[in-house]
């Protein structure tokens, strides 16, 4: 129980950092009030930024956890306390970075990217849950498991 709050929390940071990294890329041009021809430098931290958080940090979680307990056997809460703590923290990091950067709108002018960043955090949810069980599959497969015989 401890470990799955332990993942949970680990998903939560990790992806509520994703969420709001990948949001400020989508939202870039307006936070910083420059052209889009003049963020080629900051377009392309943020992104490398939000490829070492999302991938990266999600397999090396998924790593850390497969060692840690059995994912054949605790599948189902591995798989509900990272989604949950990834949903949440990807909803998060998306709706403080796009308040800010639609700050004084309102509306369906508010209303649309809403809806469209809600969406996009499922499934940033789910993409980021596959990572960590990619690193789990690693993790699983450098023990050196037995495999199950079915006869």
């Amino acid at each position: 129980m401890a470990l799955e709050r332990r993942l949970a929390g680990f998903s939560f940071v990790l992806a509520g950092f994703a969420g709001a990294i990948m949001t400020v890329s989508q939202y870039l041009q307006i936070l910083l009030n420059q052209p889009l021809s003049q963020l080629g430098g900051a377009a392309f931290v943020v992104s490398i930024l939000g490829f070492l958080v999302s991938p990266v940090l999600a397999v090396v979680l998924g790593y850390v956890t497969g060692t840690r307990v059995d994912v054949a056997v605790a599948y189902k809460n591995v798989l509900v306390s990272c989604f949950g703590g990834a949903l949440v923290g990807l909803l998060l990091g998306t709706a403080v970075v796009t308040f800010v950067a639609l700050d004084g709108q309102s509306g369906l002018q508010l209303a649309f990217p809403i809806l469209g960043s809600v969406y996009t955090a499922i499934l940033r949810a789910l993409t980021f849950t596959l990572f960590v069980f990619a690193g789990a599959a690693f993790a699983t497969f450098r023990t050196g498991a037995p495999a199950l015989t079915h006869g």
